[in-house]
């Protein structure tokens, strides 16, 4: 049986050449190509491969399940934490320890993200508190 299809997870890590060979196999090979990811990093700005598939897409389809934001509200924007504070500067791609169940972090700071709205996003609030 011929290839029908290709899934493409963490979509908005692949560069511009990746997205644009994911292109080709869809107008040469005639294969389909869906590919999921995030729209914007934690600091609000798009992901290059997330520009680039919005770009060149033949169509796009937001997921029909929608996360929440802790107050209930659609969570739009992916906040990351380090060490429990919200943070808006660094590497767009960054190793940390996201296991919360050390005792002592593997690699230094303690690293995770949540999902917020974006009204506590911007007011960089991960809870009631």
């Amino acid at each position: 049986m011929p290839l029908q299809f290709i899934v493409c997870d963490e979509a908005q890590f692949c560069t511009v050449e990746q997205c644009d060979q994911l292109a080709l196999i869809v107008d040469e090979l005639h294969v389909d190509v869906y590919a999921f990811g995030l729209i914007t990093d934690f600091k609000g700005l798009l992901f290059d491969g997330t520009r680039r598939l919005l770009e060149i897409a033949d169509q796009r389809i937001e997921m029909q399940v929608e996360a929440r934001c802790w107050c209930g509200a659609r969570a739009t924007n992916n906040a990351r934490l380090v060490n429990d504070k919200v943070v808006l500067e660094g590497e767009t791609v960054m190793v940390g320890d996201t296991d919360k169940n050390t005792s002592a972090p593997l690699f230094g700071d303690v690293v995770r993200y949540e999902l917020l709205c974006r009204n506590h996003y911007r007011k960089k609030q991960v809870s009631a508190d």
